[in-house]
């Protein structure tokens, strides 16, 4: 994917989609590891509640939130969908 993505002049990624914490989080990741302009769209992904190792039950929004701090400005710039809107009328 890393070189059609580079053949075809792509330099920007914009990731959308389920299980913040897990497809989402590795994606963001490798993007932003391969050098990509890499952005996650917080109100455009979500995940499921997890149950730790412990027995403990994180909600999902939490889950969520968290995934999303670790990424932004480590990995990708984390903007909701009203940025996004704006960045592609501009």
């Amino acid at each position: 994917l890393e070189l059609w993505l580079r053949r075809c002049g792509v330099t920007r990624i914009v990731t959308v989609g389920f299980f913040t914490n897990m497809c989402v989080s590795t994606t963001v990741r490798m993007s932003g590891n391969l050098g990509f302009d890499t952005y996650c769209v917080s109100d455009a992904t979500s995940c499921c509640n997890r149950i730790g190792h412990d027995g403990t039950n994180y909600p999902s929004e939490l889950v969520h939130m968290t995934t999303l701090a670790s990424l932004h400005r480590e990995f990708c710039t984390v903007i909701d969908a009203s940025r996004v809107l704006e960045l592609l009328e501009s």
